[in-house]
């Protein structure tokens, strides 16, 4: 059994961290004792296990990019945009306005994660327009 050095639990001998503060059990690792670094997590996190020398790390490195997703609320503003302007033209032309509005903020606030700016600027028009032709259903009906 190997103690911890950070809480005094006692460990299996083929435990490399803690069972009870996930430190890292000193010579377990492949650290050094005098490099460990302090692992105290909460109970129950596993630790990650230390890199492997000559294997590609997880996550973006140098060369890896991101690649952008198209906002789903551009879409959805794209198809409220043309729906007011064939079938309730109240109800899908605001929503289109509303979701266009929101989608450019949340494409600005992604940091290049999300497009879809011109879907977007292309429902929020649509619902104007949209919004406009009611307007002027409106004004014709009640002049009749």
């Amino acid at each position: 059994m190997i103690s911890c050095p950070s809480c005094g639990a006692l460990n299996s001998d083929d435990s490399s961290f803690c069972r009870h503060c996930g430190t890292a059990l000193p010579g377990r690792t492949g650290y050094p004792a005098e490099d460990m670094p302090n692992r105290s997590l909460a109970p129950g996190i596993v630790p990650p296990s230390p890199p492997i020398p000559g294997q590609p790390q997880a996550g973006p490195g140098p060369g890896i990019q991101f690649v952008p997703r198209n906002s789903g609320k551009a879409t959805a503003s794209l198809i409220c945009g043309i729906l007011g302007l064939i079938v309730f033209p109240l109800i899908f032309s605001v929503l289109a306005i509303v979701l266009g509005q929101a989608a450019k903020n949340e494409i600005s606030n992604s940091g290049g994660q999300l497009t879809g700016a011109g879907s977007a600027t292309a429902g929020i028009v649509l619902g104007i327009i949209g919004l406009v032709f009611w307007v002027i259903f409106l004004a014709v009906t009640f002049a009749l």
